[in-house]
């Protein structure tokens, strides 16, 4: 049985359930057939990212099959109203068992009305329609200025590297205006 944890997990922490889980896994195989990797590198050494996004996380949440690690996403938190999405992944076990919108919703529930953005590197059709069910896919012109150089300083390392990049953005949402607003006038 597949059981989510509240538990925020550290990239370590990650990175040894990954090592720890990759010999129990029968398939280890991505769905394109290339061999999983034996071991899990940390984000920010991984050259397959852009600046921008390699970055160490600041958690993870996970899906566990027992001891057995059956899939994550991560986070980091760019600023107090802004969260990037750092990577989703489901063990090739553990595949068409609901296992990504249920941490794709407990991770939005901890982003609460913050805004998000998601930058991908995979062009799938269903995997920028499954992105698109959380957060509209966007041009760096609607995206807000502070982020539009670095953003598409990402698409074009992603570019450079012959993939179709997207961006998805969901902006902060009223409530979470309002809750800052307060702040500043309570001096909290």
């Amino acid at each position: 049985m597949i059981t989510y944890p509240d538990k925020i997990y550290s990239e370590s922490e990650l990175i040894q359930m990954y090592n720890d889980s990759y010999p129990k896994w029968k398939n280890k195989n991505r769905d394109d057939g290339v061999a999983l990797a034996e071991t899990r590198t940390p984000r920010a050494k991984q050259p397959l990212f852009a600046p921008f996004t390699r970055r160490t996380p600041d958690g993870y949440y996970v899906a566990l099959d027992g001891d057995i690690l059956a899939g994550w996403v991560g986070w980091v938190q760019i600023d107090d109203n802004l969260y990037l999405t750092a990577g989703s992944f489901t063990a090739p076990d553990y595949r068409k068992q609901g296992i990504q919108p249920t941490l794709w919703k407990k991770r939005d529930d901890l982003f609460g009305n913050s805004a998000v953005i998601a930058i991908t590197n995979k062009k799938a059709k269903g995997w920028v329609n499954y992105v698109s069910r959380y957060y509209n896919k966007v041009s760096v012109n609607e995206l807000p200025e502070q982020l539009k150089e670095t953003v598409q300083e990402a698409l074009d390392f992603y570019e450079e590297q012959g993939k179709s990049p997207n961006v998805f953005y969901r902006g902060p949402t009223e409530d979470n205006a309002m809750e800052k607003a307060w702040s500043i006038i309570k001096m909290e």
